[in-house]
């Protein structure tokens, strides 16, 4: 028990993000704002008590860890009229049957095979009388073909909003709760003529985005091989539409495919950049101040590439962590990583749910807490061999706070993961340091042969690297954990920090004891693991459809250069991966032929779902003429310019088509 006040005390914001993440918990649903209200005010009369009872040092002594219990309380209530003020609400129905247009403004758009799709801010409707009537604003998803609609636009369109629901085919995969969890409720499909632009409003989001575009623009321009670009592009401008498909796949199966997201590891490399260029100003100013000037350069670094959730997130991150340094609190990481968080939370509740927030914070929290107690090497003596051994240990250490979370949400494990980035991530800062000095030189006309040779070879040999790492069984598949698993494995990692910190008999013995019950929980335990059903893969180097029976599962590789049916729990599954007409097809059209008069024949091949691979050079129309299909699968492999005349044709001719590597993997799970 003392122990745990002593870690609230030198942490005092552990138990406000306690708080936080308990209100968001409770209150992340569609609940009256009274209750949070009067959470807070509980908890101030529980101050106010305490503080009156605290009318001598013998009490004040006695009640002083009282006042935890009202932080907790009133961060809980916090934290609950956050989550509640930004839950979407429903649209009641006389709203939406009386209203002809919505007024909105365009928050984000991201361009795909499927075409666009626009997060639009609702701030008003129009009836039918042309009446005008605000409304509080929500967020909702619009899907359209290619539009010219930038962030920012004021636009117009016909109201008929749909509640997202999960599709029957989809049951692995909650897509309703996890756009909720985003802010999100409705969607609507909407074609590009119906969406009008009658005004443009200039933000800082649109002034970031144009920022960002005009970057762009600079590395388009420099003389850097095509790949090359769509690397930097992808890497330091966050803008991952450049990066080819099968190329973030040989990132993702070398266990590297993060240093493509702008995200912490990013953060830190610009703030050690920044620190480097300003490090001879210490001999003039005090180190204070460069730390301030550190953090309005990470912002203007965050600023100009477009303010990305993640980018954001990290900086706020490092802000705290620098500001406690400029504070003299040095040794408060974790409770300025803790007060971040915290921040990030109560600002944005859905953030608890992010993956990429949720990472982050382990990974992170894991170095501070290891870091050096793991790396055995005295840091004085032999400083270089110390710095070379901790980017191996940092790696481990990324691995062991991370690989839990990753695994639940997406049941896979690089195996490639730690000497993949023992390698790439100390060469990383080197090849972002000479990037930006060859952008800044580019944008001023002068391209060095030299600079572009260094940074052309260099991705040559870290593409070349990826791919030796991302072999055959580099990645274990197929990995299911469950929620109470991942709580004791994380409390077995606090525990082992508590030994590593005092390596007594009694830390020993509890250690032991809770990763006991961890490897117990994960054999006994129930997961979400599927029973029964069948899932087409999200993979482009192969194409693979998993089957699960009675728990169990088994993998079936479509062939290459030929035509396959497949029957699967009473699913008829053809699979297409050939350019020219298959001879069941030839046969179908010779009778067709024979008997164009008999119409009361049908020469269609009835399935439920038609697999189109890399190998098809064909039309929907042609699949049309031969299959009467329920839903055409497009798999990864397919190449984008291909698969968006596909989908375009599809949508045009009213046809159901599910884009893998745009929607996900097809999942048919039985309930």
């Amino acid at each position: 028990m003392n122990t745990l006040l002593a870690t609230l005390s030198r942490m005092p914001f552990l138990i406000i993000l306690l708080g936080v993440i308990a209100g968001i918990i409770i209150g992340y649903r569609d609940i009256s704002y009274i209750i949070p209200i009067s959470i807070i005010l509980f908890s101030w009369g529980g101050w106010w008590a305490i503080t009156r009872c605290s009318n001598t040092p013998q009490r004040s002594l006695k009640l002083r860890h009282g006042h935890w219990i009202w932080a907790f309380t009133l961060f809980t209530g916090i934290g609950m009229l956050s989550a509640t003020l930004s839950y979407p609400k429903e649209i009641d129905n006389d709203t939406l049957t009386t209203t002809k247009y919505a007024s909105a403004s365009v928050k984000s758009k991201e361009t795909s095979a499927n075409g666009d799709r626009l997060i639009v801010e609702i701030t008003g409707f129009i009836d039918h009388n042309g009446s005008y009537n605000h409304t509080s604003p929500f967020d909702v998803l619009i899907s359209t073909s290619a539009s010219d609609l930038t962030v920012g636009d004021k636009i117009s369109f016909p109201l008929d909003l749909k509640i997202i629901e999960n599709n029957g085919n989809y049951q692995g995969f909650d897509y309703a709760s996890y756009m909720i969890n985003r802010g999100i409720r409705y969607r609507q499909y909407c074609h590009p003529s119906e969406l009008h632009r009658y005004d443009h409003q200039s933000n800082w989001r649109t002034l970031s985005i144009t920022i960002r575009d005009r970057l762009i623009e600079i590395v388009e321009k420099s003389h850097l091989q095509k790949n090359t670009q769509e690397f930097v592009i992808t890497m330091l401008l966050g803008d991952k539409s450049y990066m080819p498909d099968e190329t973030r796949q040989i990132f993702s199966n070398a266990g590297i495919a993060h240093i493509l997201a702008l995200s912490g590891l990013h953060v830190g490399i610009i703030i050690v950049l920044i620190s480097s260029i300003l490090f001879p100003l210490g001999f003039f100013i005090h180190r204070k101040i460069i730390y301030l000037i550190t953090i309005v350069f990470l912002w203007i670094f965050a600023f100009i590439t477009g303010m990305s959730a993640s980018v954001v997130r990290a900086s706020i991150m490092a802000t705290f962590y620098l500001s406690a340094k400029i504070l003299e609190r040095q040794n408060d990481s974790i409770n300025a990583l803790l007060g971040a968080i915290t921040l990030i939370l109560i600002a944005n509740p859905s953030a608890l749910y992010d993956v990429g927030l949720q990472l982050s914070a382990l990974t992170v929290t894991s170095i501070i807490l290891f870091s050096e107690k793991l790396n055995f090497i005295d840091r004085y003596k032999h400083p270089r061999l110390y710095r070379i051994f901790s980017t191996f240990v940092i790696s481990l250490i990324a691995v062991g706070g991370s690989w839990i979370v990753v695994a639940y949400y997406f049941h896979i494990f690089p195996l490639m993961f730690i000497p993949a980035n023992a390698i790439v991530v100390p060469l990383l800062p080197f090849y972002i340091s000479i990037t930006i000095i060859h952008l800044i030189l580019s944008s001023l006309g002068m391209n060095l042969d030299f600079l572009i040779l260094i940074i052309d070879t260099l991705y040559t040999w870290l593409i070349s690297l990826s791919e030796f790492l991302a072999f055959d069984g580099a990645i274990i598949e197929n990995i299911w954990v469950s929620p109470i698993t991942i709580i004791l494995y994380f409390i077995s990692i606090t525990f082992f920090a508590i030994w590593l910190s005092n390596r007594n008999r009694h830390n020993l013995i509890n250690l032991s004891s809770i990763i006991c019950l961890t490897i117990l929980s994960a054999i006994i335990m129930p997961t979400d693991k599927p029973r029964d059903g069948f899932i087409v893969q999200d993979r482009w180097d192969s194409n693979l459809i998993r089957i699960y029976e009675n728990g169990c599962d088994s993998l079936i590789k479509i062939p290459h250069d030929t035509t396959i049916v497949y029957k699967i729990y009473d699913k008829q599954i053809v699979c297409i991966d050939e350019n020219s007409i298959s001879k069941s097809e030839r046969k179908r059209d010779r009778q067709k032929s024979k008997n164009e008069t008999n119409t009361s024949i049908n020469y269609h091949y009835n399935c439920d779902y038609v697999v189109l691979c890399k190998g098809y050079r064909g039309s929907i129309t042609h699949l049309l003429r031969h299959y009467d299909a329920k839903l055409i699968v497009l798999m990864p492999e397919i190449f984008n310019s291909k698969e968006q005349s596909l989908v375009r044709e599809a949508q045009r001719l009213n046809v159901p088509i599910h884009s893998v590597d745009n929607n996900g993997a097809l999942k048919y799970l039985v309930e």
